[in-house]
């Protein structure tokens, strides 16, 4: 695998790294339990908590673990939230409206970030210094 990524484009080397880094974030949205009988308040304060945690670190320019951050909020509301029992309760409905317009920002924002960690990925595939000419056979 490492020779393999010497060999490739800091571009492809950084394409594969992003995705890495978003597979493993939508793995830790997905491997929250979701406990249908704990109130789903529990969940909906859990998703607005990793949702301002990686407000907090795309204010401090840390774009990586706001990347994160941001996938897995979005995939734990979406993919686990969505499933509790209480989820349609219209009891629950402004603080869902709230959240889901939450999310949806955090969706636009990821689009950015997207960018932003691939460019920081490529940054550092990139060969450091000028080419080095080929080595001439003797």
């Amino acid at each position: 695998v490492v020779a393999a990524m010497a060999d490739a484009s800091p571009r492809a080397v950084a394409v594969r790294q992003r995705n890495a880094l978003r597979h493993e974030a939508e793995m830790l949205g997905r491997a929250t339990f979701i406990d249908s009988s704990a109130p789903i308040s529990r969940y909906f304060n859990a998703t607005r908590t990793m949702l301002a945690q990686a407000s907090a670190y795309h204010r401090e320019h840390n774009a990586r673990d706001a990347y994160v951050l941001y996938w897995r909020g979005v995939t734990f509301f979406v993919e686990r939230v969505a499933r509790h029992p209480r989820f349609k309760d219209p009891a629950v409905k402004g603080i869902k409206a709230s959240l889901v317009q939450q999310v949806e920002q955090a969706m636009q924002l990821l689009e950015k970030l997207d960018k932003d960690v691939l460019a920081m990925f490529e940054a550092r595939a990139a060969p450091s210094g000028p080419p080095r000419p080929p080595a001439q056979r003797a």
